[in-house]
């Protein structure tokens, strides 16, 4: 199986590749709402923080020919505290039409205590929105 890192970045303290392709699968991980240097980081709830974790990775997915319609699973970290239903709110408002597979896991601390979600994605090259063929 070959592995293709499509973007490796600096995170903080930790020096990781973010997102890695294998095969047809791209494999996202490490997603937050934070962006440096933007203000009000501080004061966002978990259904913005959702919100923005999605921004963030369409942006990635985007970089590397993809959308959220290729989108396969996801994985919604909460911080110990954070607003479940908000989360599912948000992550229903991004998949409104196809969901994924999704599982929401309550890690207690997260990177940040500010960070109250961080978001995990697996997307398929394969999947693209197109007219079926059908024949008589």
């Amino acid at each position: 199986m070959e592995k293709e890192t499509t973007e490796h970045r600096t995170e903080w303290l930790s020096d990781y590749a973010r997102v890695v392709r294998v095969g047809k699968y791209l494999h996202v991980s490490g997603i937050t709402a934070w962006d440096d240097g933007m203000p009000g980081n501080e004061a966002m709830d978990t259904y913005t923080q959702v919100v923005r974790c999605f921004n963030n990775v369409e942006a990635v997915l985007f970089r590397a020919g993809l959308s959220l319609a290729e989108v396969v699973r996801v994985r919604i970290y909460l911080a110990k505290g954070a607003d479940r239903k908000s989360a599912l709110d948000a992550w229903a408002g991004v998949f409104s039409s196809r969901y994924p597979v999704t599982a929401v896991i309550e890690a207690g601390r997260l990177f940040r205590p500010e960070i109250l979600a961080e978001i995990e994605v697996d997307a398929c090259f394969t999947i693209r929105s197109k007219t079926p063929q059908i024949s008589n």
